[in-house]
């Protein structure tokens, strides 16, 4: 489908777009992410704070801010130091879930574990834990659009736009989390040159390679860039 005749894709500016940002993350988050304080704090923020120069935004054109983004990183265990020494020190702590990181506490809502982990133990939730995941594809990226602006060829602009902003960076590879029931994406993703993380994380029980086992489970793909 032909893009859209004033939209265009630019690097993300801040504080400009940070409302934009926030109403795209609130549009396309999953439902168990759409409650305070998952809201607040789990959202977009970190990105152009900590690694700018590889977070875009689809601008319509129109005055409007932004309609889409595309936000990475090209070194994912930079960002989680970043995270640890920058970030969360800016957070009101009150939004902030105590940390567990030994697992004390059995909590069973999934965002406030997300949260826990991201702000007390971020290597663990960046997947640091993946054998060779964040050494061999050590960038990591997240991309939302409104429906508004879906299905008209701007996924993959926004995607090669990041892959030409990573190479810059000497990024070697990069990675993604995508839901497991996510079948449009998954082929959304293989066209670009994305494939599954090659490793079995799940015990065998799916059969598949780079999908988690448990509630929720995800895919993790990967993707090399020639440097």
């Amino acid at each position: 489908m032909a893009h859209d005749s004033t939209a265009f894709i630019r690097p993300v500016s801040l504080p400009r777009d940070r409302p934009a940002l926030d109403h795209i993350f609130r549009v396309t988050c999953g439902e168990s992410l759409k409650t305070e304080p998952s809201w607040t704090i789990s959202s977009c923020h970190p990105y152009p704070l900590l690694s700018r120069s590889t977070c875009f935004v689809l601008d319509p054109g129109n005055g409007d801010g932004a309609v889409g983004y595309i936000l990475s990183t090209p070194n994912t265990r930079q960002f989680a130091q970043d995270w640890t020494e920058k970030y969360v020190p800016s957070l009101d702590r009150k939004l902030l879930p105590q940390p567990d990181v030994n697992g004390s506490k059995a909590v069973d809502d999934k965002p406030t574990q997300l949260l826990q982990l991201l702000h007390g133990d971020p290597e663990r939730a960046l997947n640091f834990s993946y054998p060779g995941l964040v050494d061999k594809w050590p960038g990591h990226l997240h991309i939302d659009i409104l429906p508004s602006h879906q299905g008209r060829g701007w996924g993959r602009k926004l995607i090669d736009t990041l892959m030409e902003a990573l190479r810059a960076e000497g990024c070697k590879g990069v990675h993604l989390g995508m839901e497991a029931v996510g079948l449009g994406a998954l082929k959304f993703y293989t066209k670009l040159g994305f494939s599954r993380y090659p490793e079995v994380l799940d015990g065998g029980v799916s059969g598949e390679t780079g999908r988690t086992g448990g509630e929720g489970p995800v895919i993790y793909l990967v993707k090399d860039i020639p440097i």
